[in-house]
């Protein structure tokens, strides 16, 4: 009854898109399931079209990923929480590249490779201002890493929905340094901000995730379960959040927070019913969300129909911006739901 439609077609726009603004790598970030939507078929579908690096969060992601790629030697997976917590010998066998974030981690991984007698790739994290993981720079420079293979430089900017934030400028300049200084390795800084930034900030990979995703790629869909006409003033759902008054009538749908449909949406969001918009009322349930579709044409207040609460009519974009909460957040947690594919014209499949 709830289902989750996924538009391979955007997918396709938003990665063709980020080509023409770069001239940079493209790599996709697929972590958590590629947010929710689906690893198993969006990482063979972005692939096709042409991209070959793909980062991951850990281990049994990237595993996971490899069998996804068996087929394909040329795919490049990256594991950003790096090896601390993993065994080695699992991230050699599965052709892993892991991103090192420690000064530990660059002895161990470095070892490691010592003992396997081959330089093996890694990207090394370094800290530019976000506090989060990544080396002291000036702490790397002294380490030894004559036995590994380093494919990039790595950092992340640390305001990722807001390009005109002034602290993208001090980390590209400490940035710009690490480079200078090192000379001669590839970098990457930006992830999805990068597309709304200069150039400058993208020098050899972008690293796009939920910015592949967004621009309609989802639509979220329901069906009403029950209808009530309010004959006196009255609470609807826990907490009392809305007073119902009398003469509305309310709508029912089989939905709530263990879905994935935020607690953060009652009173704040709409659902849409063939194009007419109706506001969501009440705090949502675990398993239920209640709509006002007192101002719904009659023949459109049946048992049975349609309900868009995310889509065209009423993008994630906005009712994400709406409830102030991250577009990512809603799109992972959406992963108990029913997802379909489409492409273009082609009737769905499901997964």
């Amino acid at each position: 009854m709830n289902t989750l439609y996924i538009d391979l077609e955007q997918i396709k726009k938003n990665y063709l898109f980020a080509k023409k603004v770069t001239n940079s790598k493209i790599a996709a970030v697929v972590k958590s399931d590629c947010y929710g939507l689906g690893v198993n078929i969006l990482a063979p579908f972005i692939s096709q079209l042409g991209c070959r690096d793909f980062f991951v969060s850990n281990l049994k992601e990237g595993i996971f990923l490899r069998k996804i790629f068996k087929k394909k030697r040329n795919i490049n997976i990256y594991i950003l929480q790096g090896i601390t917590l993993f065994p080695l010998q699992k991230i050699l066998e599965n052709k892993l590249i892991p991103v090192l974030s420690s000064n530990e981690e660059v002895i161990l991984w470095n070892n490691f490779s010592k003992i396997q007698r081959k330089k093996l790739p890694c990207v090394i994290n370094i800290d530019t201002g976000m506090k989060r993981t990544g080396l002291n720079f000036f702490e790397f420079k002294n380490l030894n890493i004559n036995y590994i293979e380093i494919k990039y430089i790595l950092s992340h900017l640390s305001y990722q929905n807001d390009p005109n934030n002034e602290y993208h400028k001090k980390q590209l300049i400490f940035f710009n340094k690490i480079k200078n200084y090192l000379n001669n390795f590839k970098y990457t800084l930006a992830s999805s901000i990068g597309l709304s930034l200069d150039r400058k900030y993208h020098f050899d990979m972008l690293r796009i995730g939920e910015n592949l995703f967004l621009n309609d790629v989802i639509s979220l869909y329901t069906k009403i379960i029950n209808i009530s006409i309010i004959h006196n003033t009255t609470c609807i759902g826990y907490n009392c959040t809305y007073k119902a008054k009398k003469g509305e009538i309310i709508a029912v749908l089989p939905i709530g927070y263990s879905h994935g449909y935020s607690k953060k949406f009652g009173n704040i969001a709409y659902a849409s019913i063939e194009g007419y918009l109706v506001p969501v009322i009440g705090e949502i349930s675990m398993e239920m969300t209640v709509i006002n579709i007192t101002n719904l044409p009659l023949n459109l207040q049946k048992i049975g129909k349609r309900v868009e609460l995310i889509g065209p009519n009423y993008p994630l974009e906005k009712l994400c911006k709406e409830a102030n909460v991250e577009i990512s957040e809603i799109m992972v947690s959406l992963k108990k739901i029913k997802r379909m594919y489409k492409f273009s014209s082609i009737r769905p499949s499901v997964c």
